[in-house]
């Protein structure tokens, strides 16, 4: 089952604010700017509360 679902049948699809999936077999360098931006994107502004990244692998 992927990650959203779970959260959503959790009852807090509420508070899932972004669902990214990554897959195709990417390279090492791919990964790394995929990880950049995501970071990046996720820390630019000062929110209230709490934020948790949950990240999942699939071996």
């Amino acid at each position: 089952m992927e990650g959203s679902a779970t959260v959503v049948d959790l009852g807090c699809g509420d508070e899932l604010a972004n669902y990214g999936e990554y897959n195709g077999n990417p390279s090492t360098d791919e990964t790394c700017e995929y990880t950049k931006t995501f970071l990046d994107l996720m820390s630019r502004e000062k929110v209230e509360g709490v934020r948790c990244l949950l990240l999942a692998v699939k071996l």
